[in-house]
């Protein structure tokens, strides 16, 4: 009976250590996943107002509205003179700039990064678009080829928004 009574105090300060890391173990997966819930709303917030900020940008600058009189210019057979669409000081900076500092946490926001990349992948060509008429790279296609070219970056911008849109919907939504 003795024995007992030397092995007793032991097997319950094991069960105690077992039981303890348990608890400890389960109590840091949930803050891990409370932190990583936390860390995904914080990016998706702050990338879906940028994306609605860009996009309230062009449209109160009526670039597409500036587009389409480009276009009507070049349809009148005239080579349009594309200046401070983009500026130069703008042009160094990087649009989105929440989206860049955090490109190593996009993985966290799970499905919706295939979109999110389609989107930013298409407002940096169209704004690349944008500095080489600017710098004339397409006056050699001649007004009808530049009048082409301005549509079509227009049709893809507007499909850009519509992604955009989307988006910010989506990522408010996660």
């Amino acid at each position: 009976m003795s024995t007992w009574l030397q092995i007793l105090p032991a097997l319950s300060g094991f069960v105690g250590v077992i039981v303890g890391s348990g608890c400890s173990l389960i109590g840091q997966h949930w803050q891990r996943r409370h932190d990583v819930t936390q860390r995904k709303q914080s990016i998706s917030f702050a990338i879906a107002a940028e994306i609605e900020a860009y996009i309230e940008i062009v449209d109160q600058r009526e670039w597409v509205q500036l587009a389409e009189v480009l276009i009507a210019q070049a349809i009148d057979g005239r080579i349009p003179k594309v200046e401070n669409w983009l500026p130069e000081q703008e042009q160094a900076k990087d649009p989105f700039p929440i989206f860049a500092s955090n490109m190593a946490n996009i993985g966290v926001l799970g499905p919706i990064t295939g979109p999110l990349a389609k989107f930013y992948t298409r407002v940096v060509g169209i704004r690349t678009t944008v500095t080489s008429l600017q710098l004339g790279v397409y006056d050699d296609l001649g007004p009808e080829g530049i009048a082409g070219v301005i549509r079509r970056e227009v049709d893809l911008w507007l499909e850009t928004v519509v992604l955009g849109r989307k988006l910010v919907q989506d990522l408010r939504a996660l």
